[in-house]
């Protein structure tokens, strides 16, 4: 029986140890498994962060999209309007010239706003720097400032 308890008290022992040992890992996995949870979480977080990130991002390049389509659009308007802008400048230009043609050859009684009467002129050319005019005494260029405001706004087209 000695030999039966002391056989007993060695593998209770043993059992003992063992469980012991057992337990130690089964800490020491724990301790690593947690460790592991807390940087996976972390790289949750990392990972969460940068996604959002990036979906701000995208939303800035999508608002930055539209953006460029808005200005292509008002591009486009413009580069519209300089070509009508043209075509009218044209326009006027040829008016201005054909009314001012009209006017070539005529005889005026002219006086300036400076008080100089020049009294019966022929036009003999009208430009925007002024209107060149046959007198008795020769040829005159007056500037439009000189003429009357009735003139120079039949000439000139000024309001």
């Amino acid at each position: 029986m000695k030999n039966f308890f002391a056989l007993f008290c060695f593998f209770c022992g043993m059992s003992a140890w063992y469980l012991h040992h057992q337990h130690g890992e089964a800490q020491a996995s724990l301790v690593a498994a947690k460790q592991q949870l807390a940087e996976l979480e972390k790289n949750v977080s990392i990972r969460r962060l940068e996604f959002q990130s990036a979906s701000a991002a995208m939303s800035i390049r999508d608002q930055i999209k539209g953006k460029k389509a808005q200005l292509k659009e008002l591009e486009d308007k413009m580069a519209a309007l300089n070509f009508s802008q043209k075509q009218i400048m044209s326009q006027r230009h040829h008016l201005v010239v054909n009314l001012r043609q009209k006017f070539v050859g005529r005889e005026i009684n002219l006086s300036l706003t400076t008080g100089r009467n020049l009294g019966q002129v022929k036009i003999l050319k009208i430009e925007d720097s002024g209107i060149s005019l046959a007198t008795t005494s020769g040829v005159l260029k007056v500037s439009p400032r000189e003429l009357s405001p009735q003139i120079r706004e039949a000439l000139f087209l000024v309001e």
